[in-house]
């Protein structure tokens, strides 16, 4: 009976290696498990997606036409003549005695010295000084002549002359008054080249200013001729 329970004993207790080799190969198990689920979760195919696509339009512009020479144009150039400047020479600032025969009333050396003399026929022609109510004396005949005060205007050189080429002077008597201005109801022209000179002339001598003519230191109406000439400046 006792190697009975000796041997019941004995049966009943498992040799330490054996269980060892159990947990391994249960371990094993597990691990071999655990890699095939991955390996198959892994493996799981993944579904298609649909490839996204960009479409790009292209809009095909026609060529610019073609581009033509420009036929060279020939152009003759128009020179224009030099322009000429005009100037006016010797317009002097005393005035020349006058020489001619007018109707104008000479005074003897006695009425000058008691004064001017009034002309025989106050309302004189177109050869006289014209409308003269004081007495007009020449300038011969004062003390002292009228001469120019400041810069002399020069006239204006006629258009059609200048572009000619043309060149003239002229010559104009008038009165000066006792203020130094010329009275132009006595203008009268005589000489010239041209009528286009005299008209240049016209047209600025009453904006001269003189100084008047004097006798015995008092202002008198006097008759002076003053010379003007037109040259192109080439």
């Amino acid at each position: 009976m006792l190697n009975v329970l000796l041997e019941s004993k004995a049966a009943r207790a498992k040799p330490m290696g054996g269980t060892l080799a159990s947990v391994l190969v249960h371990g094993a198990l597990i691990v071999g498990a655990i890699v095939l689920t991955r390996g198959v979760t892994a493996a799981r195919p993944v579904p298609d997606r649909p490839q996204e696509t960009a479409t790009v339009f292209r809009v095909d512009q026609p060529p610019p036409p073609p581009i033509e020479p420009a036929s060279p144009r020939t152009e003759t150039p128009t020179i224009a003549p030099a322009r000429r400047l005009p100037t006016i020479d010797h317009v002097p600032d005393a005035l020349p005695p006058i020489d001619v025969e007018l109707n104008v009333p000479v005074a003897t050396d006695d009425e000058i010295a008691r004064g001017p003399i009034a002309p025989s026929n106050p309302s004189v022609g177109s050869s006289g000084v014209g409308h003269a109510s004081e007495g007009v004396l020449e300038s011969r005949y004062v003390d002292r002549s009228p001469r120019i005060v400041g810069r002399p205007i020069q006239p204006d050189f006629p258009t059609s002359l200048r572009e000619r080429g043309v060149n003239g002077s002229v010559s104009v008597q008038f009165v000066v008054d006792t203020l130094g201005r010329a009275e132009m109801g006595s203008f009268r022209v005589v000489e010239a080249s041209d009528p286009l000179f005299a008209q240049s002339v016209r047209a600025v001598l009453g904006r001269y200013h003189f100084s008047p003519g004097e006798v015995g230191g008092q202002k008198v109406r006097t008759l002076v001729q003053l010379p003007f000439d037109f040259t192109l400046v080439r």
